[in-house]
């Protein structure tokens, strides 16, 4: 049985690449599927236009890592969309997607809110 949950990324209109929205309580769908060397498209749905995200192979120890083709940490995510490839090299495992909600504390306190993005191998 497939868990809807994990592969609600997968669904989404043919011909455009799967969509993981960043928001101010967190990422959907969360945990994100996605294979190594396809598009994903990263979008942002709160003030502003653009805010930036971090990806991690180990979000603990600090080490991000550069998921995707032709970018550095950390990535740009526009309220219109950013579309990304992942790198066909990279290692099947989960990263740690984060973004640091820096406006003035308000009760709770300003957070990092994380998310996971798990890199797979394309199907044949």
């Amino acid at each position: 049985m497939t868990d809807p949950k994990s592969s609600a990324s997968l669904a989404h209109a043919p011909g455009t690449p799967p969509i993981l929205t960043v928001s101010r309580t967190g990422f959907s769908p969360d945990p994100f599927d996605v294979d190594q060397g396809s598009e994903m498209s990263l979008q942002w749905s709160g003030d502003g236009s653009e805010i930036q995200i971090d990806i991690y192979s180990d979000f603990d120890k600090g080490e991000k890592y550069d998921l995707f083709e032709g970018g550095r940490n950390p990535y740009p995510v526009s309220s219109t969309g950013t579309t990304y490839t992942v790198k066909s090299t990279a290692p099947v495992a989960p990263y740690t997607i984060a973004y640091d909600d820096k406006r003035p504390s308000e009760p709770p306190p300003k957070a990092i809110l994380r998310g996971t993005i798990n890199v797979k191998k394309p199907k044949l």
